[in-house]
């Protein structure tokens, strides 16, 4: 299982969805955890369906410069990572609505 240490919590994704998502889209868990630093990012909870636990989507910029919705639960100190996809035209259009504001608010500071 690919584990991760990052901000001081655990990240880990379950090995079969891990290579499934890594094969079709070619994210690493480093990549995918860094959309978690992005200060721009978009965390809401995922309510596609009952999954019987609380499941949310961040939608941040990774570092390597691809805007990614990432799929998680949190359990204990560990962020279980679900999936991560392409994000949808309402999610890109939050972040980048959320990121204009941020700059107008920095350039008239």
């Amino acid at each position: 299982m690919p584990v991760l240490e990052f901000f001081g919590l655990i990240f880990e994704w379950h090995d079969p969805k891990f290579e499934l998502v890594n094969a079709k889209r070619g994210y690493s868990l480093e990549e995918i955890v860094s959309v978690f630093d992005d200060d721009y990012s978009i965390t809401q909870e995922d309510t596609r369906e009952n999954f019987g636990e609380q499941r949310l989507l961040t939608t941040g910029m990774s570092s390597q410069f691809r805007l990614i919705t990432v799929s998680w639960v949190e359990r204990g100190d560990t962020v279980r990572i679900i999936t991560a996809f392409s994000p949808s035209k309402q999610q890109e259009r939050l972040y980048h609505a959320r990121h204009k504001q941020n700059n107008r608010r920095i350039r008239k500071s």
